[in-house]
């Protein structure tokens, strides 16, 4: 059963994640200013959203006569999404689409289902420009803005979602359409808002490891297997080995987050949710390398080593 309080949570998230804060606000400000206690920024209703499913990420399209079916999705959190649009003008002129609404309200008068949209363009029209764009309206005739506005925690952006049109030639020599979108799902880089090389490098889904000192330890998977207690917790990261056992009780998202994925190789789902400066405090509890099928681990110094150096603080989550 859950408890009720007197008082709202006090948890480390609760104040840190799902905020929304003014767009001058930056990590250091929200820090020495208490804008993370802030309960006019906290995030209780979610805004209207859409994206376009097909064309997919780097399909391509022959440049034949006809016409091809832009589709989509669209939700409003509870509100009824009204129409659904397209444009192929940077949001000059929008066309509408045909909106499908498979669910039911509830017996409150609530959407929460995801809307499904299309719209026929003519394939001739792809090539004059370099974008399509979709947007969505809800029963509060709330839409979605043409450009993101920046926050420290890049939440609630609900902005237009663009997929960029390159005109290309197909193996056999004829002319096509290869579709873009802004970025894939999941920790793997791609999308055009990536190709920048600095976005791509701050996005990357590593920091570099380093190399391998002279006379580094190694360990085999089945060493690191055996510690999964909160007395001794390692895990695995791009090959290399860490010991966050003294880290624990400083995770802000509690010991269990870490415990999770103690004795195995966490590569993906650290490098999915962690920034860049998570990442590089890391290398302060490296303690050797994982070895490589088949190899047998450096027979020396077998007793539980201690991670490089301490951290005191927590390791934020992206």
């Amino acid at each position: 059963r859950p408890p009720v309080t007197e008082v709202e949570s006090q948890n480390y998230y609760h104040f840190h994640d799902n905020r929304v804060l003014p767009s001058h606000v930056d990590e250091a400000l929200a820090n020495s200013e208490g804008w993370w206690y802030k309960p006019d920024f906290i995030i209780n209703d979610l805004n209207v959203q859409s994206a376009i499913g097909y064309p997919a990420h780097e399909e391509v399209v022959p440049l034949v006569a006809g016409t091809y079916a832009v589709r989509g999705y669209a939700r409003g959190h509870g509100n009824k999404i009204i129409r659904c649009e397209v444009s192929l003008d940077d949001g000059k002129s929008w066309r509408l689409g045909s909106v499908t609404h498979e669910g039911q309200p509830t017996e409150y008068g609530k959407h929460w289902g995801w809307v499904w949209w299309s719209l026929e363009v003519p394939i001739a029209e792809l090539l004059t420009t370099p974008e399509i764009i979709c947007r969505a309206w809800d029963s509060s005739m709330n839409t979605q803005p043409n450009t993101f506005t920046w926050n420290v925690m890049g939440m609630m952006n609900n902005c237009c979602y663009r997929v960029k049109i390159h005109p290309r030639q197909t193996t056999d020599g004829r002319f096509a359409l290869q579709f873009e979108h802004p970025t894939i799902a999941g920790p793997t880089v791609g999308g055009w808002m990536n190709r920048a090389e600095d976005v791509a490098a701050a996005a990357a889904v590593t920091v570099a490891p380093p190399p391998a000192p002279a006379g580094a330890k190694s360990f085999t998977m089945a060493e690191v297997e055996t510690h999964t207690t909160m007395e001794s917790a390692w895990f695995v990261v791009d090959g290399k080995v860490y010991d966050a056992t003294p880290f624990l009780k400083d995770h802000p998202g509690g010991a269990d987050s870490i415990l999770l994925v103690a004795g195995i190789d966490a590569t993906d789902e650290f490098n999915a949710i962690h920034s860049l400066k998570a990442k590089k405090q890391l290398l302060e509890y490296y303690i050797g390398e994982l070895a490589e099928e088949g190899q047998e681990a450096a027979a020396s110094d077998r007793a539980t080593p201690g991670p490089a150096a301490a951290i005191g603080t927590a390791v934020p989550v992206a």
